[in-house]
């Protein structure tokens, strides 16, 4: 598992502000190492953060998508 870095959208095309707002998106990234296979989540910042109930909601989201493909696991 990998928490990428933050990735910013640009919020407003105003020249001004245009560097000042970013709205941020968090993204959680596992990999099945057996059927070589990417997972990923993806949030912005109005659905949470990084906080660790935010990344544990992540993390049992991906793993919840593992167990639906792989039931013998």
């Amino acid at each position: 598992f990998d928490m990428q870095s933050v990735l910013t959208c640009h919020q407003t095309q105003i020249s001004k502000g245009y560097y000042k707002k970013k709205f941020a998106f968090y993204n959680l990234t596992g990999c099945d190492v057996v059927q070589k296979k990417g997972y990923w989540a993806l949030w912005h910042e109005l659905l949470g953060g990084r906080k660790g109930v935010d990344i544990a909601s992540a993390l049992y989201l991906l793993l919840k998508k593992l167990l639906e493909e792989r039931p013998n696991v």
